[in-house]
């Protein structure tokens, strides 16, 4: 179910095309399975965040742009946090890099004791 999340990091156009309509929860309707949960519009909701949190991680241009379009209008109010926070990322990542987003995340959470184990 999280694919879309690191569909980003291959930054290809194919990626980005893919994430950018994965935005849309509309797209993940036609989908023939469910998991746990996820199922029906709560599964495409799901997606559709996994998508803009993969989006971001591409640094590019078109995120910026498609991100900065659902910011003024989200398919729903629930898309809220992960698109703001996408638009943080995706910035990051155009400035520094997408190896030194990770290693600043890395020292971060390093640092607050709160990171992955």
């Amino acid at each position: 179910m999280a694919v879309q999340s690191v569909m980003g990091t291959l930054r290809t156009r194919e990626a980005i095309d893919y994430l950018a309509a994965g935005v849309s929860p509309q797209f993940w309707e036609a989908i023939p399975w469910t998991f746990g949960r996820y199922h029906g519009a709560e599964r495409d909701l799901y997606l559709s965040k996994t998508a803009i949190n993969g989006l971001s991680y591409t640094g590019s241009r078109r995120a910026a742009e498609v991100l900065a379009r659902l910011k003024k209008k989200p398919f729903s109010p629930r898309q809220q946090s992960n698109i703001e926070e996408g638009i943080v990322r995706n910035a990051a990542i155009r400035s520094a890099g997408l190896v030194e987003y990770i290693r600043a995340q890395q020292r971060a959470w390093d640092s607050s004791g709160s990171g992955p184990r």
